[in-house]
Formats: structure tokens, sequence, C-alpha cells
């Protein structure tokens, strides 16, 4: 069955989700949008005096797909659906651990509307909103692998 896949390039997340709000809610008006998957950075706080339980994500181990965060408690189905098609595909992937804090732009996108199913993947970034971010090329590659077999495999819905 045909569909269309839409991106956006959304900016003003760390001022109220402004970008996201926006996007989701013009997209929304000429099409009828069945699932969305935000792509970010999260902390990656894995450093001398950081606890491990307070790392959302650890580089070098796959990027982290979000089961909750302080505006969002992603789609069973959307996740679901990314962590199926990371293992059929063979590409890394973590799950992000909950922190109380932070949200991202799929927290505005599932309520616009009458709601749109969302999930999230994230690279792991070390000092992250610094000058000097630092990820690892490999989780940027399979975060762009998964975002792809999401897409190409509409059939793991």
């Amino acid at each position: 069955m045909p569909y269309t896949v839409c991106f956006s390039w959304s900016s003003q997340e760390e001022v109220g989700l402004r970008g996201a709000r926006t996007a989701a809610f013009e997209l929304s008006k000429n099409y009828k949008i069945e699932m969305a998957v935000a792509c970010e950075n999260t902390t990656a706080a894995a450093v001398p005096g950081v606890p491990p339980q307070k790392s959302p994500s650890t580089l070098g181990m796959g990027p982290a797909i979000t089961i909750m965060d302080s505006g969002l408690i992603s789609s069973k189905k959307v996740r679901e659906r990314l962590i199926n098609v990371a293992k059929e595909k063979k590409i890394p992937y973590q799950m992000k651990k909950p922190l109380r804090a932070g949200g991202t732009d799929a927290g505005a996108i599932s309520i616009t509307r009458s709601g749109i199913s969302c999930g999230v993947v994230s690279v792991p970034a070390r000092y992250i909103h610094s000058p000097c971010t630092i990820i690892d090329k490999k989780d940027l590659i399979a975060a762009v692998d998964l975002i792809t077999a999401f897409v190409l495999n509409p059939s793991k819905i």
C-alpha cells in the first residue's frame, strides 16, 4: 500500500517545542499522520562522578529508543516497530533510561490535533548542549540505518 513519508527539521525544542508543534500541526492539515519518530541527541553521561543509573544512554551501544520522558510515553506500536526492525536488520540499539527531566519534540507531536503515535530515536552524546558535544560515529550511522529501515518496512507496524 503506498504511503507518504514527511520529514521536518525543526528548531526551538529547548524553548517549548515550538518548531515541532507548528510542523506537526501544518503537516496534519494535508496528511493523515499515522505515526512519527523524533530524532535527537540524548545524554551519555558516562564520566567520572556520574553513577550509571544517572546516564540515560551509553556511547557506542547504538541509538537509544525512548520509553518515556517528561512529555511523552512513547507509543507501544512505534516503539515495538523500532525494536523489531532493529533486531531483524541487526542494527544495534539500546533502551534509553528514563530520567525525570527533559522532553523531546515527540511530546508536542503526540498531542497534535487528535493525537499522533510517536516514538523517539536518540544518538547518545557526551557533553550535550555544549560547544564540543562528543558522539560515536557508529551510533549516528546505526540511527540512520534504524530510521531508514523503519520507513522502508511498513509491514512492521
